[in-house]
């Protein structure tokens, strides 16, 4: 059976480690905003409701799974060493190996399929923000480089990143099912 403990990071032989694959993905999401819009010509082809709020809740329980398991993670290892600094200042040979790695890592490719979110508004016909287009891509390389350079504060990022999900995503399946919350 696999065990987190087991994981480790390694360039071009974890899956999508290698650099070229960061940047292909970044090239087709960027084609796929320019290009896309052209295709439709202002003619909305919105997914079928079942698709979007699928990919809402896919979205919204994903980023559970990877607050909680890296939560879990991050206190077993405050709990284990006694000591929390490095939360905010990994030591200089911090290896990328073990469980909470292995969040940051799923956290990555999560990004991949959290790039789904503009193809659906391009289909919607939506305006995309150039902050929104921005994101999408700069985060994705964030999310790269916390693994292949061992960054400081990735746990903290990736918490507050999956908490702030948990509730958009939600909040985004309830408004697709027509059933927008009182909160708002």
């Amino acid at each position: 059976m696999y065990s987190l403990d087991g994981f480790t990071w390694q360039r071009g032989e974890t899956l999508a480690s290698n650099p070229e694959v960061l940047a292909a993905g970044i090239a087709v999401y960027l084609g796929i905003v320019l290009v896309l819009p052209k295709l439709l010509q202002g003619k909305a082809v919105p997914p079928p409701t079942f698709l979007a709020a699928t990919h809402n809740l896919v979205l919204c329980l994903g980023s559970a799974v990877m607050f909680v398991g890296c939560a879990y993670e991050a206190v077993k290892e405050i709990v284990r060493s006694r000591d929390s600094t490095w939360l905010f200042c990994l030591p200089l040979d911090t290896k990328v190996e073990g469980p909470l790695w292995f969040w940051s890592y799923v956290y990555y490719l999560s990004k991949y399929y959290e790039l789904l979110d503009t193809v659906i508004l391009i289909l919607k016909c939506r305006p995309l923000s150039f902050l929104h287009v921005f994101h999408h891509s700069v985060v994705l390389a964030m999310a790269y480089f916390w693994l292949d350079s061992a960054q400081s504060l990735q746990v903290m990022g990736l918490l507050f990143n999956t908490g702030v999900h948990v509730v958009m995503y939600y909040y985004y399946f309830l408004c697709t099912v027509k059933r927008a919350p009182k909160w708002k």
